[in-house]
Order: structure tokens, then C-alpha cells, then sequence
């Protein structure tokens, strides 16, 4: 019973996945070197259309860098009926030329008319002789190929259709079906603020002519650094108010090089927020000094700190002046 359930659940999504399918087509009549971009994570059928009836076709596809192995050539004839044209029914004459001129067109161009002309023969109905009826119906189905198989196109991805007629290897067809890139990154100028955390010392003096290493009191707040930071704008989200996303970059604090990582929030593309961790050089003591430590002259500030890299935190205002959306594009 399980087995029963569960083959009639992949049955129907199978048929749920072709009932979805979108049908690709390449026009030999008027496609020559194409590019047409689809919608992501298409899920599709390839058709080729306007073929030449009784005409074989090399044809091959790929998929991003991957190529699909070429399928094998077509090599059934139209069946035509061999009854002489003294022995045809007035009534199928029209029918008939309009067959033969359909099968023997040589170029694909020339497939668009020939096909509507032999349509608006069938669709006369004078013709009500079936043998004749089905000759003409699969010179008409000839003239388009189906090819097996169900082909996705994920976002950032491409298929290419390439077609080549095995008599005449100068006839040849592509078609480029592609969907939009994943995405985009963008440049944000930033005015980052991080919390000053450098620490500064100087030589107080102390009994006997000697001086105390000591603490000095620091006022200021936090520092400005200016910087540029990257962040992602995936495809998808481009037209929502609010994306969140990675951030990071680089920028300067004085003559020192900053680096920049955390998370974004950026509004229409063209200002926000952002905030994270930052790694900034900052002054601490001098390894071989200790706060308390007394020393025998008066040191100054740049002999007793050095400056070495550590982390910090930091919340900057992100805005981009070029490339400004547009939404009401």
C-alpha cells in the first residue's frame, strides 16, 4: 500500500513539473545568432521550429560550460502518397501542391509560407480523402522539433541551442537563452564611528627625582573613520526597500589602513546603515614598561605607546550617489 502511495505521489509530481513547463522555441525561418534572456530557474522544454520536412538536423546544447552530447540525426523520410496526379480527386489537387511545396523547400526561410499555405488548404476541408489528410498533417508536424527532455536555467546561468542541417554544414542556427545575473556588488561611501579606545600614558613625577608610569585620563569619545565598503544586492531583491546584506572595506583612520567587516541595511539601494566589527590600530604601553612602573627620566608619550592592530566595533551611515535607482522604472 506504501509503495502504491508513494509511486502515485512521484507520478504526480512529475506530471505537476511538465504541466509547469515553459516551451523555448528557435525560428530557423528568422533566428540566426540569437540571445533572448528568460526567467530564473526556468524549467522548459527546447522546440525547433520551421524545419525543412525530410531534412536532417545536427543538434546540440549546452548548459553553462557543460556540454549536452549532440542527439542523433533524424533520418525517417516524409511519407508521401505515390498515387500519379492523373489519379488524384480534383478536390485533393491544392492539397497535395500544397504538400510538395512544403516538402521541397530548400531553404528555412521560405518554411513560414509553405506552411500556411498548406494549413489554409487542410483548414479548406475540400480534401476528405484521409490518406492525402495525414500526408499533409505530418509534413506539417516535420516541420517543428520536439526535443526530450526538461531543461532548467537557474538564476545566473545559461542554455545554448545550436542547430546545424547535416547536408549543408553553412546552415547553422544559435540561440542563447540566459537569465539575469545573481546579483550585483555595490560601492557605499561610509562615515564610520568607532569607540576611541587608545591608551595613553605619561611620566609622573614621583620623591627622589624619579618618574611613575601612569594612566592618562582620555576624553575623547570615538573616532570618525572614513571608509568604502562593498555590499551584495542579490537580483531578487532589487526592487525591495530594504535589503540586508554583508558589508565590508576598507578605509582610513589618520595615515592608518582600517579594515572593515559586518552586516548592512540599505534603503532604495542609495543610503543606510551598517554596522560591525572593525580592526584599527590603537596605542597601548610599551611591552617593556608596566603601569606603576618607575623610571629614572621623563618619558614622553611616544616612548612609552606603541601602536599595534586590535579589534573594535563600529556603526556607520552608508549613502551612493551614482546609479541611483529608479523604481519607477
Amino acid at each position: 500500500m506504501k509503495a502504491a502511495t508513494m509511486m502515485m505521489i512521484v507520478a504526480a509530481t512529475l506530471l505537476a513539473r511538465v504541466a509547469v513547463c515553459q516551451e523555448l522555441s528557435l525560428d530557423l525561418a528568422s533566428e540566426k545568432d540569437v540571445r533572448v534572456q528568460v526567467a530564473p530557474l526556468t524549467t522548459a522544454t527546447l522546440v525547433i521550429q520551421h524545419a525543412i520536412p525530410g531534412k536532417s538536423y545536427k543538434i546540440t546544447i549546452e548548459k553553462g560550460i557543460t556540454p549536452i552530447q549532440p542527439l542523433p540525426e533524424p533520418t525517417a523520410a516524409v511519407p508521401t502518397p505515390s498515387v500519379p496526379k492523373a489519379a488524384v480527386p480534383n478536390e485533393c489537387v491544392s492539397l497535395i501542391d500544397a504538400t510538395e511545396g512544403l516538402r521541397s523547400a530548400t531553404d528555412e526561410t521560405a518554411i513560414p509560407a509553405a506552411l500556411t499555405k498548406l494549413q489554409a488548404s487542410l483548414k479548406e476541408g475540400k480534401c476528405q480523402d484521409q490518406s492525402y489528410i495525414a500526408a499533409a498533417q505530418l509534413t506539417i508536424d516535420k516541420t517543428t522539433i520536439k526535443l526530450p527532455g526538461i531543461f532548467d536555467i537557474p538564476i545566473g546561468q545559461s542554455l545554448k541551442l545550436t542547430v546545424q542541417r547535416s547536408d549543408d554544414t553553412t546552415k547553422s542556427w544559435q540561440k542563447v537563452f540566459f537569465t539575469a545575473i545573481r546579483g550585483n556588488w555595490i560601492a557605499l561611501s561610509t562615515l564610520a564611528f568607532a569607540p576611541h579606545r587608545d591608551k595613553e600614558y605619561f611620566a609622573a613625577p614621583a620623591d627622589n627625582g624619579k618618574f611613575n608610569i601612569t594612566t592618562s585620563k582620555n576624553r575623547k569619545f570615538a573616532d570618525v573613520i572614513p571608509a568604502v565598503l562593498f555590499t551584495w544586492l542579490p537580483t531578487k531583491q532589487e526592487e525591495d526597500y530594504m535589503v540586508p546584506s554583508v558589508a565590508g572595506g576598507l578605509g582610513f583612520d589618520s595615515s592608518n589602513p582600517v579594515v572593515f567587516f559586518g552586516g548592512s541595511l540599505t534603503f532604495n539601494q542609495n543610503l543606510g546603515v551598517t554596522a560591525g566589527l572593525v580592526l584599527q590600530k590603537q596605542n597601548r604601553l610599551a611591552g617593556k614598561y608596566s603601569v606603576g612602573q618607575t623610571v629614572g627620566e621623563n618619558l614622553t608619550s611616544q616612548q612609552l605607546e606603541e601602536s599595534s592592530y586590535h579589534p573594535n566595533v563600529f556603526l556607520g551611515f552608508t549613502y551612493r550617489f551614482s546609479q541611483t535607482k529608479n523604481l519607477g522604472k
